[in-house]
């Protein structure tokens, strides 16, 4: 068992614990120790994470609406894409000689 000496040096906190203390029925040592055993107690509890499991068929539906090509993307226009990449080490290459 230990010791435990707390001094308050705010009045208003002091205020506080021992209002708190005389709404609990307790005097300030028992009001304390429950105060840090309530504390502790809720630090240790796992924090619970509650995640309702939805069916995907009733929250979701089918795509209407018709694809169309954005335009202007970067590298639209290239068709061979193996046959570009191999274009282009080429050309670093050559800039690197």
């Amino acid at each position: 068992m230990q010791d435990i000496n707390v001094r308050l040096q705010d009045s208003q906190l002091e205020q506080a614990v021992l209002r708190l203390a005389k709404q609990q029925h307790q005097n300030l040592q028992e009001f304390v120790i429950s105060a840090l055993s309530y504390y502790i107690e809720e630090k240790e509890k796992p924090m619970a994470i509650t995640v309702q499991n939805l069916d995907p068929f009733q929250h979701s539906k089918a795509v209407t609406e018709s694809f169309q090509k954005p335009e202007g993307l970067a590298f639209s226009d290239i068709e061979e894409s193996v046959a570009f990449a191999k274009n282009l080490r080429q050309q670093a290459w050559q800039r690197n000689e």
